[in-house]
């Protein structure tokens, strides 16, 4: 630098620059060669493995059983009806015998016990080398103050507990595999918006056990995974129904008079929302990579500007919120000190 500055050559400013690039290039060139050297490579699947996917009956779970059925896998699908069953072994038809519908309840130990044998004695050397854990519901339009319990109690019930009962008696197979685990959670496991608090709560649960549970694992050789998709186009968004009998409960409540309709812009905007989801084959997708890469992601945040709120989620909550603000549908109502 002293060289090259007292030369005449080029200034201070111009060295300052290169410097900076240069550095910039050397700690590139120095974390690859540790990223290179620290990721752990994971096993693959063998032809026919046995994977157990929740939820599979309808919406993103029966994209995910379908999908890993045309890679090869045993898919054991876990539904909750006959007509559920009959319809997935209907699109299995071309290989019947890699598919096999459970009927389930992911609330009930008693339940997913039974599917763990029924997975135990069908599936290949009795081994288990993929959970997908993605049943689910919505939460409903609840501010927190109003929302009524039995709601939160039943989206907690099912998206988070019934991810840790399936687990419970899922892992012994999975742990014998050294297979792979992958819990669906959402954008809303790290970003809330106004009135989504019970799904919310059950999906940061979600985030939270998973957590756990990858350095629990860890020791097994078992890899973690968790799906965080944005907006994705099912059923499950089309909440009219449930938002108008949650509605009518919070109506009785003594404060629902002091929130009038500031629903109403944020239902607006959600159905607004819907025409700008993305198909749920890319939430498929994300599941293959993380049951068959032999480097796997810890995290995948797809669909719908998932990858985006999660780098910004990194900003201070004030900044947040106002890059938010220009992000999410026109209508939506932010925190109180979004405006300060």
């Amino acid at each position: 630098w002293r060289c090259a500055t007292t030369s005449g050559y080029m200034g201070k400013q111009e060295v300052a620059v290169l410097a900076s690039a240069a550095g910039a290039v050397a700690i590139g060139a120095l974390y690859w060669r540790w990223r290179c050297a620290t990721t752990i490579r994971h096993g693959v699947p063998k032809p026919g493995a046995a994977v157990f996917v929740t939820g599979a009956g309808t919406g993103i779970g029966r994209g995910i059983a379908l999908h890993l059925h045309t890679l090869g896998f045993h898919v054991f699908a876990g539904v909750i009806s006959d007509a559920e069953a009959t319809s997935i072994m209907q699109s299995a038809a071309e290989s019947p015998s890699l598919m096999t519908p459970i009927i389930i309840d992911v609330t009930s130990e008693n339940s997913m016990a039974l599917a763990a044998a029924e997975v135990q004695a069908n599936a290949l050397d009795g081994e288990l080398w993929g959970v997908v854990n993605n049943a689910g519901i919505p939460g409903g339009q609840c501010p927190v103050e109003l929302a009524p319990l039995p709601q939160i109690r039943r989206c907690f019930e099912i998206n988070t507990l019934g991810q840790v009962i399936t687990l419970q008696a899922m892992l012994p197979l999975v742990r014998r595999a050294k297979g792979r685990v992958i819990n669906i959670a959402s954008v809303n496991g790290f970003f809330a918006t106004w009135g989504n608090s019970p799904y919310a709560i059950s999906k940061f649960g979600v985030e939270a056990m998973t957590e756990s549970l990858r350095y629990e694992m860890a020791p097994f050789g078992v890899h973690v995974a968790v799906i965080e998709p944005g907006g994705v186009r099912t059923a499950m968004w089309d909440t009219t129904a449930l938002d108008n009998r949650l509605w009518e409960l919070m109506r009785l409540r003594p404060a629902a008079a002091d929130y009038g309709e500031r629903i109403e812009p944020d239902l607006v905007a959600a159905k607004a929302m819907q025409e700008q989801l993305d198909d749920p084959s890319v939430v498929a997708a994300a599941v293959g990579d993380a049951l068959t890469s032999p480097t796997p992601q810890h995290r995948y945040s797809i669909a719908y500007k998932a990858g985006t709120l999660r780098l910004l989620r990194m900003l201070p909550d004030v900044l947040f919120y106002k890059i938010v603000a220009s992000i999410i549908p026109p209508g939506t109502l932010l925190p109180d000190f979004e405006a300060e």
